[in-house]
């Protein structure tokens, strides 16, 4: 579990058309334990991972809920 710290514009599809993220900067995402990569900088671990890579979306609860 992790926050999405950044995107890129999207992936090409096998037409060339720009399809783009649907996931955005500040989503709290799950990602498998194996098949993102995982970086060390500076003492601190990022995971890389494409939006196929995202199990889900948490969603925080609301107040009213």
């Amino acid at each position: 579990v992790g926050t999405v710290l950044a995107v890129g514009p999207g992936r090409i599809s096998t037409d060339g058309t720009l399809i783009p993220n649907r996931i955005e900067v500040g989503v709290t995402v799950m990602v498998p334990k194996f098949g993102a990569q995982v970086v060390v900088i500076e003492n601190k671990t990022y995971v890389i991972a494409g939006e196929s890579d995202v199990l889900g979306i948490i969603k925080q609860k609301e107040e009213n809920e």
